[in-house]
């Protein structure tokens, strides 16, 4: 009955099975495992599956790649994170806190229209300042990337 009722579904379905004359009757496609890893795909049930796979020459697996060669280079060797960059990555946090209160400092100052009329060469001088405080910023939040990322490797 489960024949009948699986020769009549109009869909797809992938079926397991031990018994032979159960899949020859029910089956249009065989995906077979044909070791390291390879799956192909025949027509037909079971028998037809034989038949194509004794009539297809014998081709042995390509020679599988060593260790050595199947791992990138750079995994090989891990990275390690000298004493000088572990100070710095623990420093890092602390500069940046302290570049961006100066930055909000400059901001609060430049904010305060009297120091345009009172003190103008102090306006350039702050300007400069803070164009000096954003590179110095993205440097150093570059950095704390790059030392992060190579902490991560390294574990």
């Amino acid at each position: 009955m489960l024949e009948v009722l699986l020769q009549d579904y109009a869909g797809t379905l992938l079926v397991v099975s031990h018994d032979r004359t159960f899949l020859n009757n029910v089956v249009t496609q065989v995906y077979a495992f044909e070791g390291a890893g390879a799956v192909r795909e025949y027509a037909g049930g079971y028998d037809d599956w034989l038949a194509q796979r004794q009539a297809m020459p014998e081709t042995r697996p390509a020679k599988p790649a060593t260790q050595e060669e199947a791992k990138p280079a750079s995994s090989s060797r891990k990275l390690r994170m000298s004493f000088n960059d572990l100070r710095e990555l623990g420093q890092l946090p602390g500069r940046i806190e302290a570049l961006e209160t100066e930055q909000r400092d400059i901001g609060t100052r430049l904010a305060d229209a009297s120091i345009y009329v009172s003190a103008p060469e102090e306006v350039k001088r702050l300007r400069g300042r803070l164009v000096e405080i954003e590179g110095l910023l993205e440097k150093a939040f570059l950095r704390w990337e790059t030392l992060e990322s190579k902490r991560e490797a390294a574990l």
